[in-house]
């Protein structure tokens, strides 16, 4: 549906980040569906997990080693199931997600993660990281989803090696999601 563009390698040039990976979740009209990390640093190395997944589409977490500067971060990016798939249950998502995080220094994990239910972020702040997005009372941290309102279902989590600041969302049209950003800070 892309018209066989690398979409990937073209965000990337039309950003101006010489360095991105595309992870292959499952194949998809003679193409490929799944995520990217593209990033002005180089990135060393990088690998995937399927995550477990009762409904129709596999569910991934993929992870870009970054060398920044002289730090190696380790960024993962996730899209987990959502309420409409059949069989959906979050949990052993999350669950997978925090073990294989807590394996790793220096992380940041963003993605969909298809809930506002700040429980089954659980298993990854009980690993010690942090989530940048939870708010309970203040929906700053809220953005629009195409034909479902303002919802919270998209995250940034860190280790707390970071620190978070400068929390927004912004409607730059590119997509059916708002973007989410944050600034972090590595303190030494």
């Amino acid at each position: 549906r892309t018209g066989y563009v690398d979409q990937t390698a073209e965000i990337a040039r039309l950003a101006g980040y010489p360095y991105y990976k595309f992870f292959k979740a499952f194949d998809f009209n003679e193409g490929a569906s799944g995520l990217a990390v593209i990033s002005k640093y180089p990135i060393e190395n990088s690998d995937q997990i399927n995550l477990p997944a009762s409904g129709s589409a596999q569910r991934i977490l993929a992870r870009a080693g970054i060398r920044v500067h002289n730090e190696l971060i380790n960024f993962f990016v996730t899209h987990l199931s959502y309420n409409g798939e059949p069989g959906t249950d979050r949990a052993p998502q999350f669950a997978t997600i925090a073990n294989k995080i807590a394996n790793y220094n220096k992380v940041i994990l963003v993605g969909d993660f298809n809930t506002e239910h700040w429980p089954q972020f659980n298993p990854i702040v009980n690993k010690g990281f942090l989530l940048v997005s939870k708010s309970d009372s203040d929906k700053t941290g809220t953005h629009y989803v195409d034909g479902y309102g303002y919802l919270a279902i998209d995250n940034i989590v860190h280790s707390k090696i970071f620190t978070s600041s400068g929390r927004a969302v912004v409607n730059n049209g590119a997509s059916d999601h708002h973007l989410l950003y944050a600034t972090l800070t590595y303190k030494e």
